[in-house]
Parts: C-alpha cells; sequence; structure tokens
C-alpha cells in the first residue's frame, strides 16, 4: 500500500467516524458519552493524519483542536461516568 493511499484510507476511516457519531446522535440512537467521544477522536485523528500529509495546515489544525476538545470531554465523562458508580456503590452499601 502506498503512502498516499494509507494516508487517504486513514482520512476516509476518521470522516466515516465524524459521520456516525453525528448521525446516531442526530437520531437518537446515541447519547453524548464515552462512544460519542471516542467516535469524535478516532475521526479528528483520521483527519489530522490526512490533513498533515497532504500538508492541508488549516484542516490540520482544526481537527487537532478537535483532538484536545475530545480528549478533554472524554476525560470529563469518564469522570462523572465514575461517580457515578461510586455514588452508586455507597448507596447500596449505606442500605
Amino acid at each position: 500500500m502506498t503512502a498516499v493511499l494509507l494516508a487517504d484510507a486513514i482520512g476516509w476511516a476518521g470522516a466515516a467516524c465524524l459521520l456516525l457519531a453525528y448521525a446516531r446522535l442526530s437520531s437518537g440512537r446515541l447519547t453524548v458519552g464515552v462512544w460519542y467521544h471516542l467516535l469524535n477522536l478516532a475521526g479528528a485523528g483520521g483527519l489530522a493524519v490526512n490533513g498533515a500529509f497532504h500538508h492541508a495546515w488549516p484542516s490540520t489544525a482544526l481537527n487537532l483542536v478537535w483532538l484536545g476538545i475530545g480528549l478533554t470531554a472524554l476525560h470529563r465523562a469518564k469522570r462523572v461516568k465514575g461517580q457515578t458508580s461510586t455514588s452508586h456503590s455507597a448507596a447500596a452499601t449505606d442500605h
């Protein structure tokens, strides 16, 4: 596989991840949570790799910022989920 073909495949996979996340969220089949953020991270990463390979710097910069936002959101989602499961465990042991 040539480098161009690989970079393009990674870019198309990233685009598919972003579209899948948005479509599933919009249709109510996915909520904003860990899976949504993971799909966004995969999408932004794939498009950033493709943009960098093709020297499309505005697209690369946008997707790197998108990655940063996604990592922050994923960290928060995991922290909130951990706090929720901890509070449920504490409530169960109180009875």
